[in-house]
């Protein structure tokens, strides 16, 4: 039997990384302060304009890139496979959750519909509400056009009373009548899986944009990253001691370029744990989805949902009887 490798990753089990990365990248500042400080280093603003200069600002960047994919890869590695890990812990449940529903599974499509239509519902009561202060909200939606017209004035309506509405409030409430008011659609299959498929908004169409808002994160913290690393590196590129090739200077050099590769990677490490937070929280949501239809369905059975062939013989049977009628 061969011996067994020893890798990096068995090294450092139990070891937090982020607090390891975090005092390397601490200590190799440490010596950069000390150094230039005792050798005099000075900044130099005619060094910005030699291609010695955009050498070495192009390899800080080139380092920054590379240590933040490997810091990304590795944390992103880590954090997936950690057993009592967040990620795991939350796969586990949305494991537990679809299992508990497949016996049910082809109920849900008509469930998922009717969800739609609530949360559409919420969505546009929500936008008369809370911007405009439509205060009957609930029934001005279910007025036709030709009625919320009138409202200039108090009016009665179907035995309901209502009072009279500002012309930006009346304005608001044809947006939704109009059906201008939208919400994004989510297939019901990105409930039935925890992989990935496809603020005032609603948990709903905050799921539906879970490709989107993860992209957007990565973003914003890459470009913040390299943003700082090129402000930084133009300090550091542009130290200056005695002569270029020194051997103060190339330690100067070297020092600044592994405190670059060390934070890069700590960043990385740090983009890998927001993403797979994010991810989390979509996981999560789907979760609390797959728990209500399987509590309203099959628990209470407050909601009474339909198979797909049920709702074939529905419409059917009804084209079956208006045909019966005309005849």
């Amino acid at each position: 039997m061969g011996e067994e490798k020893i890798t990096f990753k068995a090294k450092t089990k139990g070891i937090n990384r982020k607090a390891l990365m975090s005092s390397l990248s601490t200590l190799l500042v440490a010596i950069l302060i000390i150094a230039s400080t005792l050798l005099q280093a000075g900044f130099d603003p005619e060094y910005l304009k030699t291609t010695a200069f955009i050498s070495n600002l192009l390899i800080t960047l080139s380092i920054c890139l590379i240590g933040m994919a490997n810091g990304n890869a590795e944390g992103t590695n880590h954090y997936k496979n950690k057993e009592n890990g967040l990620y795991r812990v939350t796969c586990r449940e949305f494991k537990n959750a679809r299992e508990k529903i497949n016996p049910f599974i082809d109920k849900f499509s008509y469930w998922a519909e009717n969800l739609y239509k609530k949360e559409l519902y919420k969505k546009q009561y929500r936008y008369l509400k809370n911007n405009f202060g439509v205060k009957q909200a609930d029934k001005i939606m279910k007025l036709d056009r030709s009625e919320i017209l009138l409202l200039v004035e108090p009016q009665k309506f179907k035995d309901t009373y209502f009072n009279s509405l500002t012309k930006e409030q009346i304005g608001a409430c044809l947006e939704v009548a109009d059906g201008k008011i939208k919400l994004k659609y989510i297939d019901e299959s990105y409930f039935l899986s925890a992989a990935m498929n496809n603020k005032e908004q609603t948990t709903y169409e905050w799921g539906g944009a879970e490709e989107k808002n993860k992209r957007k994160s990565f973003t914003k913290l890459t470009a913040y990253r390299l943003l700082t690393t090129i402000t930084i590196g133009v300090i550091f590129a542009g130290l200056q001691i005695g002569e270029a090739a020194s051997i103060e200077q190339v330690w100067v050099t070297l020092v600044a370029r592994l405190w670059t590769l060390a934070t890069s990677i700590m960043w990385g490490t740090y983009i890998s744990s927001i993403i797979l937070n994010d991810t989390c929280s979509y996981i999560s949501y789907k979760v609390r989805v797959l728990d209500t239809f399987y509590l309203e369905t099959v628990v209470n059975k407050t909601f009474v949902s339909k198979t797909q062939e049920e709702i074939a013989k529905e419409i059917i049977d009804k084209k079956e009887i208006i045909n019966e009628k005309d005849s």
